[in-house]
């Protein structure tokens, strides 16, 4: 219950309302009913930005710890990411971003991109749609014919 206290002061305040919300919730509700109903709903949506190195010449591998690092400090609400990395004909790199603010993310992460000498030879951004991955979203191709989409 005590973890649930700051997600209650932003929604009811604070002094007497907080303190018989809190009393009620924990003598006439189930374990954990407080904490679980107060939990964020708002989507999550994932961002994938997959770096082939191979494609350019001199590849700086600093670029890609750059991104983990300009989303890490800019990005609000960045909640996740992981990183894997495998070679299916030519070695690739995959950044995965999960995140309730897609498009705030793209707008910081795509400034970078757009700007950086080797990532934007070499790069290809995707995200979630409304049915996930399987109305995904292409963003970003390092190759110009492809067709983009826009959040």
């Amino acid at each position: 219950m005590i973890e649930s206290i700051p997600t209650i002061v932003t929604l009811v305040g604070s002094g007497i309302g907080l303190l018989i919300v809190i009393m009620l919730a924990s003598k006439y509700l189930p374990s954990g009913w407080l904490r679980n109903s107060l939990e964020d709903t708002t989507p999550k949506h994932a961002l994938l930005i997959q770096i082939q190195p191979e494609l350019i010449k001199g590849f700086n591998p600093k670029a890609t710890k750059k991104l983990l690092i300009i989303a890490k400090d800019r990005c609000k609400g960045t909640l996740t990411w992981h990183v894997d990395q495998g070679n299916d004909n030519g070695e690739y790199r995959n950044i995965t971003w999960e995140t309730k603010h897609i498009k705030s993310l793209w707008a910081i992460l795509s400034r970078h991109i757009l700007h950086n000498d080797s990532l934007h030879k070499c790069v290809i951004v995707t995200c979630t749609g409304k049915d996930g991955w399987n109305d995904y979203l292409q963003l970003y191709h390092y190759d110009k014919s492809q067709k983009l989409d826009t959040l």
